[in-house]
């Protein structure tokens, strides 16, 4: 269960990596409020958008090819993973239309984005196979947990350095999610490479 639950998270790691990257370097060398009102609005839509649809693409894969054995805890999962979907694309769509309204509050959006990932970074973290990837993983989630509520804090003027100040905080919180799921990658595929080599050992 919890390796299967570790290998889909990082399905979409280097995906949600390259998005956390971008935007966090980019809130770091531009710290300014069209930035962050702006150009991250549609970074942070186009994320919801192609995390959504590549879910969606693995769970109709899945469901046709049958590759998987099927048990309740799998099926769980997978459901999991569509419904996530579902929402990402309704808050997409949220958040276009209601874009003249909404994306005044994209700091908020996107700290509490990054806040509910580092709960799900802390349980993925959980998962790992040994002690020493479970510690670095759950640093690492925990760091992002806390920055993540440090910039929304920010945005309702708990703070130093106002807006420059708050996008700082924010692309802090941002690179270290980056981080997680570069070392989750990472994590997976030593597993899986050390699950093949004690395999052909047998």
């Amino acid at each position: 269960m919890t390796f299967t639950l570790f290998e889909r998270f990082t399905k979409l790691s280097l995906i949600r990596a390259v998005f956390w990257l971008v935007m966090g370097a980019s809130l770091l060398i531009e710290p300014d409020l069209d930035f962050l009102l702006n150009r991250l609005f549609y970074m942070l839509i186009g994320y919801l958008f192609i995390i959504a649809v590549l879910r969606i693409i693995f769970f109709a894969n899945e469901a046709t090819t049958g590759s998987e054995q099927k048990s309740i805890q799998t099926s769980v999962i997978r459901c999991s993973s569509l419904a996530v979907a579902i929402v990402f694309v309704i808050v997409a769509i949220h958040l276009i239309i209601f874009r003249e309204w909404l994306h005044e509050f994209i700091p908020v959006f996107l700290g509490g984005l990054l806040m509910l990932e580092g709960v799900l970074y802390f349980v993925i973290a959980l998962c790992a196979a040994t002690a020493l990837q479970k510690f670095l993983l759950v640093i690492l989630s925990g760091a992002t947990c806390l920055t993540a509520i440090i910039s929304i804090g920010f945005t309702f003027g708990f703070g130093v350095n106002g807006i420059a100040g708050m996008a700082t905080v924010l692309g802090i919180a941002l690179l270290l999610a980056f981080l997680y799921e570069i070392a989750a990658f990472l994590v997976a595929r030593k597993n899986r490479v050390s699950c093949f080599e004690q395999e052909d050992m047998k």
